[in-house]
């Protein structure tokens, strides 16, 4: 049985698919017909069929991603590889096999039909562009993590900083003290990138011990507002360890170890 233009017309009708995508569905059965037929031994029926199969696959594809919007180069590329390669592979392959001056356009088309927040889109655009390999899968927890934050009404910046610490792997205590941090560094006047340094030597001291690494943070940190965020760090590690509230004395004794010299 060879390739026939009756045998195309229907495996194209028991797609479904709208027929003005016929023309484009022909023309890639033929493509791969005579290519297989150059490249292998098989029979020409085995060949006919193997070129509809692959096409039928690939045209759902490319239907789905040019409805999204994607230009027909985005919607090819990504077609050939869906199903055969991960999601993360496909779509760098489609985005760097476009000229220069398309590809942000189309990664934002390819964004948006995921998570339409402009949280999502700009947090995944930007992981995508630093080819980190998650990039979906960290930008929806970041966006997801945003969200809940202004939602139980917290700040801006606030939300930014804990989304910006969650990952699958974090623990919700040390992404709440980064962002109670972040925070406080940048309400009292620090730059984004000595808050950021701020927020992980708090994070960083809750996970390792407060009183382990006082020493270090005295050395760094003088400000008393700094300190006074310290302690009541310190505070709450000490009464979650100790399982009670701190006494007076105790308090005393803390606080005078964070906030003398």
């Amino acid at each position: 049985m060879k390739l026939s233009d009756k045998l195309i017309h229907d495996a194209f009708v028991e797609t479904g698919i709208d027929q003005k995508y016929y023309s484009h569905y022909e023309a890639e059965v033929k493509r791969h017909y005579e290519y297989f037929l150059e490249e292998n031994e098989e029979s020409e029926e085995y060949i006919a069929k193997l070129s509809i199969e692959i096409t039928t696959k690939y045209i759902v594809y490319y239907v789905a991603e040019i409805e999204k919007g994607h230009s027909h180069q985005w919607a090819h590329e990504y077609a050939q590889g869906a199903g055969y390669e991960s999601e993360s592979f496909v779509v760098r392959s489609a985005f760097e096999s476009l000229p220069e001056e398309e590809r942000e356009k189309e990664l934002e088309i390819y964004a948006k039909s995921i998570d339409k927040s402009p949280i999502f889109v700009n947090r995944f655009m930007s992981l995508f562009k630093m080819r980190e390999s998650d990039a979906k899968e960290n930008a929806l927890i970041y966006s997801d993590a945003y969200h809940s934050c202004i939602s139980n009404g917290k700040s801006e910046i606030y939300a930014r900083a804990y989304a910006y610490a969650a990952t699958k792997y974090s623990y919700i205590k040390f992404c709440e003290i980064y962002a109670e941090a972040y925070e406080c560094a940048i309400n009292h006047g620090m730059d984004d990138e000595s808050a950021y340094l701020f927020g992980l030597d708090c994070k960083q001291a809750a996970d390792c011990g407060c009183q382990n690494k006082l020493l270090d943070f005295k050395k760094m940190y003088k400000e008393e507002w700094q300190r006074e965020f310290y302690l009541k760090l310190a505070k709450q590690k000490f009464e979650e360890e100790k399982e009670h509230p701190i006494t007076e004395s105790e308090f005393k004794e803390l606080r005078d170890s964070i906030l003398g010299k």
